[in-house]
């Protein structure tokens, strides 16, 4: 019976030192931040097909980083969400677009398949404190 008596009061023991110690370490587990990516393709128009697969593309690598428990710099985890917003292969349209990914959604990278758009891109980018970078590929050489 002494034994029984023990075992429980151990118990409870245990439980109450979960019970206050829990909530401390998981307070000091810093939740995932999200950085916010941005995808400013054509979703209409002509190139609406080939925006769409890139995007694809793009979206299961984000997933795929994500699933692995995103990355993590100076010991601050980080997780990837993909915005995507339509440009219909219009470099104002684009130019637009790349301004609300910086404003609005503190997007620091921005992928764009299309050099039409690009060009475009590129000449906001070099407004000085509105930088971001630019994932893209053409092979059109200018």
């Amino acid at each position: 019976m002494r034994s029984k008596k023990r075992f429980s009061g151990l118990l409870l023991l245990a439980v109450a030192g979960l019970m206050f110690t829990w909530p401390a370490a998981e307070a000091s587990a810093q939740p995932a931040k999200e950085v916010v990516i941005g995808y400013n393709r054509p979703l209409s128009g002509v190139a609406a097909e080939y925006g769409q697969d890139v995007g694809h593309g793009i979206e299961m690598a984000v997933n795929d980083i994500n699933a692995a428990g995103g990355i993590t710099v100076k010991g601050q985890k980080y997780n990837f969400k993909l915005v995507k917003l339509d440009e219909g292969l219009d470099p104002t349209a684009s130019v637009n677009n790349c301004r609300r990914f910086r404003d609005q959604y503190k997007a620091p990278a921005i992928f764009n398949p299309l050099f039409n758009s690009l060009a475009a891109m590129a000449k906001i980018n070099q407004e000085k404190g509105n930088e971001f970078l630019i994932m893209a590929y053409t092979s059109t050489p200018r």
